[in-house]
């Protein structure tokens, strides 16, 4: 009876760490981090007030990173998204980096192809990614600027959405 019960208790004792294991596993999967920070770069956390970043800091999600001049940054997400955001930029996401804004500044976006896709949002343009890598630069009432790298990006003016265009990553051939 003894030996029964002593088994019972290592059974459950074995399946409440792998819980364990597995929680803290799942949570770690949604963080999104500070994988690069060089000069003045700035957490705009919700409801907190703006605060320096620093290597491997975590980002909640809705957060802003504003970046000063001669600076730059890198967040890197669960699903190993990267984004590099650059001097003088404003940049925010949600839903763990699938949607990016930038009121200001240049980013580069690499999104995995097995990840789902990611969009990118500014006053002027809206552009819809997947497996592909993107440089995406928007100055208000200035200019906006998408360069694809690799893959394809779908575009259109932010306020009309029946213009989309399909862009590609083309290469030269001399």
């Amino acid at each position: 009876m003894k030996s029964g019960r002593s088994a019972l208790r290592a059974i459950l004792l074995v399946l409440f760490s792998f819980a364990t294991v597995l929680s803290l596993t799942a949570a770690r999967g949604k963080e999104t981090r500070f994988s690069q920070v060089v000069r003045d770069v700035n957490l705009l956390a919700p409801h907190a007030a703006a605060r320096p970043a620093h290597l491997n800091d975590n980002v909640p999600e809705g957060s802003a990173v504003r970046t000063g001049a001669d600076s730059r940054a890198e967040l890197t997400f669960a699903d190993l998204t990267i984004t590099r955001i650059g001097a003088n930029s404003i940049f925010s996401f949600e839903e763990n980096g699938r949607n990016v804004n930038v009121e200001n500044g240049a980013i580069l976006l690499r999104v995995p192809a097995d990840s789902g896709g990611a969009r990118i949002r500014s006053s002027a343009l809206t552009v819809g990614i997947t497996g592909t890598t993107v440089m995406f630069e928007h100055h208000r009432r200035t200019y906006t600027k998408l360069i694809v790298l690799e893959g394809r990006s779908e575009a259109w003016l932010s306020k009309h959405c029946e213009g989309r265009r399909d862009t590609f990553a083309r290469t030269s051939r001399y």
